[in-house]
C-alpha cells in the first residue's frame, strides 16, 4: 500500500513536469543539494558578467583608439592617397573623394 502511494506521487511529479516551462541551471541545483545558499551561485555569475563585460569593453576601447591613431599615421604617411579614399573613421567614402584606379 505503501509503495502504490509513493508510486502515485512518482508519477503525479512526472505529470507535473510536462507544466513546467522554467529552466533552472545544474550549478544552481548542485547548491542546493550542496547546502548553499542559490544566491551565491547568481551574486558570482553576475560578478563574472560584468567583470568579462569590463573587459570586452576595454578591448572594444583599445581597437578604436588604434584605429585612430592608425587613421592619423595614414593621413601624415600618405596624404594624397589617404585624401582620395576614405578614413578608417569613416565607413563609407568621403563625398569630395575622386577614384584613381592603378
Amino acid at each position: 500500500m505503501q509503495r502504490n502511494t509513493i508510486l502515485g506521487h512518482f508519477k503525479s511529479m512526472d505529470d507535473l513536469k510536462d507544466q513546467l516551462t522554467e529552466f533552472v541551471p545544474e550549478e544552481v541545483i548542485n547548491f542546493v543539494e550542496n547546502g548553499k545558499n542559490p544566491e551565491l551561485f547568481t551574486q558570482a555569475f553576475l560578478s563574472r558578467a560584468a567583470s568579462e563585460n569590463q573587459f570586452t569593453n576595454g578591448k572594444i576601447q583599445a581597437v578604436d583608439d588604434f584605429r585612430s591613431l592608425l587613421s592619423a599615421e595614414f593621413a601624415k604617411s600618405f596624404p594624397d592617397l589617404y585624401t582620395n579614399t576614405y578614413s578608417l573613421d569613416d565607413d563609407k567614402p568621403e563625398e569630395n573623394s575622386t577614384d584613381h584606379t592603378i
